[in-house]
């Protein structure tokens, strides 16, 4: 994306602090007036950013704009499938801690796993086929799985349940329907008190933790609450981004850096120019809570991994360095790099997720 766009956003973000929000809006329909979406794949990614902050500044986009782009929007199983193939980045990192996972449960004929996050249990899945292909599946598993959806929730047992059936694995499954800093006192002595040794998966999860109405860290309870547990090991998977700041200056320099990355990870991807673009389309939600919702109502607050190491640490983690780094396939561009106390996992040398394996 052209460095010019960005100077010039950056300037209108810094003006914005004037107070004078119909000269912001003017700028922000100025600039978004000038590009060029058909023709420019940049200008695409660019307007993207400018959409996000407009909402910030209460600017209504132009309806032909929108009426453009939702041209290429597609089913969420399509677009799944479009991600799943032809965007490597969260697989690759499923498959990293899956592999770190498989080092652990390896040891064990029985094993507990707390999953905060669990979504549709995709990452479970890959996990039980990868365990039986190398000849580890354990006998039985307990599966603690935390998922504010329902309805992800129950497919999510379905599958497993039908997985490890399959396998000829004994598993019990635990459904909360919760989100992590709501979970209760007595859900987390529940899982405590379960006779198998334990292991904590966090996939993507901890970064959607909102502050709740008291004076604590709610970040630092919940991993306080995991230590507590006294696990096996924790492994995280976050974006390594910082957008966990009031400042909407450093919001967009540290989002920018950072989606402009995920944006070449697309343009270099065999896609057709609409599946691209509906790719970028997705992402476009994200921006948009970081850029354009109002504080108190962002849940993106990404942190690096530093920050998740020092969070980890004042709890009582300390990080486990792996003496063999998980060995995968990586696709062109991508690379695994140990960083004080987690892996990051880059892409032309900027590192976009942070692994974490603490015990």
């Amino acid at each position: 994306m052209k460095q010019t766009y960005f100077d010039t956003l950056l300037q209108i973000i810094r003006g914005s602090d004037s107070g004078e929000i119909t000269n912001t809006q003017t700028l922000i329909g100025n600039f978004i007036n000038q590009l060029d979406f058909e023709k420019k794949t940049e200008d695409l990614d660019c307007y993207i950013f400018a959409a996000a902050l407009s909402k910030q500044f209460d600017f209504e986009n132009d309806t032909n704009i929108n009426l453009y782009l939702q041209r290429f929007e597609v089913s969420q199983i399509i677009l799944f499938n479009m991600l799943a193939k032809h965007f490597p980045l969260a697989s690759i990192a499923s498959h990293l801690a899956n592999k770190i996972l498989e080092q652990f449960i390896e040891l064990h004929d029985e094993i507990s796993i707390l999953n905060i996050g669990i979504g549709t249990g995709r990452q479970e899945l890959a996990l039980i086929n990868e365990l039986e292909l190398n000849g580890k599946s354990p006998k039985k598993l307990i599966l603690f799985a935390v998922e504010p959806s329902d309805e992800s929730l129950s497919q999510a047992k379905s599958n497993i349940q039908a997985a490890a059936a399959e396998k000829g694995i004994e598993l019990v499954f635990h459904s909360f329907c919760t989100t992590a800093e709501e979970m209760t006192p007595e859900t987390w002595d529940f899982i405590s008190k379960s006779e198998y040794p334990l292991l904590v998966n966090a996939a993507f999860a901890l970064h959607h933790i909102r502050e709740l109405e008291d004076d604590f860290d709610t970040r630092n309870r919940v991993i306080q609450h995991i230590y507590d547990l006294n696990p096996l090991a924790v492994i995280m998977c976050e974006p390594h981004v910082n957008h966990n700041t009031s400042s909407l200056e450093e919001r967009f320099q540290n989002c920018w850096r950072h989606f402009k990355a995920v944006f070449n990870i697309i343009n270099q991807s065999e896609l057709s120019h609409e599946g691209k673009t509906a790719l970028k389309l997705f992402f476009r939600r994200e921006i948009e809570d970081i850029l354009g919702k109002p504080e108190n109502i962002r849940t993106e607050r990404h942190e690096l991994g530093e920050k998740w190491v020092e969070r980890l640490s004042l709890s009582g983690f300390s990080p486990v360095k792996l003496d063999i780094l998980p060995d995968i396939p990586m696709p062109n561009g991508f690379s695994v790099r140990w960083n004080n106390g987690y892996l990051g996992l880059e892409y032309e040398k900027e590192t976009l997720i942070s692994i974490l394996v603490q015990k």
